[in-house]
């Protein structure tokens, strides 16, 4: 796992710290924000043959995945439902407690999700109209914003350790 110098190390001892004293009301927070985030992420999925529609929703629910997960990751910080509330709020929180580059692109990635969801011409100006280019650049976009969620969920629900199968030679 990769992050920005300094970010790793100062997240885990950010959320160990946090995690002493974590809330029963905080924990399910934490893990309905998480049940969010899986949930809007499983549906970003593209065909290959995806139409417009189905890109621009993909995009859409992928920004709402992050956000869900970055309210996680505040939430398990003990960060008040106040200061992460607003689209706004969260990135700069994110940015500030985490680092730059969840900020910036959860910000990226709420700009694509407002021309996703609002701009009707967006295709039209951006792509030439052509919804290959659009499939193009969703599956670029979706494809960073997987790997990022994996990485930072990971502070918040670390890996198991994996066990090898008992050796049956016996």
């Amino acid at each position: 796992m990769s992050f920005p110098p300094g970010a790793g190390s100062r997240i885990l001892k950010a959320v160990d710290a946090a995690n002493q004293g974590v809330t029963p009301r905080r924990q399910e927070e934490v893990e309905q924000r998480l049940r969010l985030a899986n949930g809007f992420l499983a549906t970003t999925e593209l065909r290959a043959n995806a139409n417009e529609y189905e890109i621009r929703n993909a995009l859409s629910r992928c920004y709402y995945a992050t956000y869900h997960l970055c309210n996680a990751l505040l939430a398990a910080q003990h960060v008040h439902l106040g200061r992460r509330k607003g689209h706004g709020d969260l990135q700069k929180e994110i940015g500030r407690r985490i680092g730059g580059l969840l900020g910036v692109k959860l910000k990226e990635w709420q700009k694509t999700r407002h021309y996703a969801d609002y701009e009707s011409g967006w295709i039209t100006q951006v792509y030439s109209g052509e919804v290959e280019r659009l499939r193009d650049a969703a599956a670029r976009i979706l494809g960073e914003a997987r790997i990022e969620f994996e990485r930072y969920k990971l502070l918040i629900t670390p890996e198991e350790p994996k066990t090898e199968a008992p050796d049956e030679r016996g």
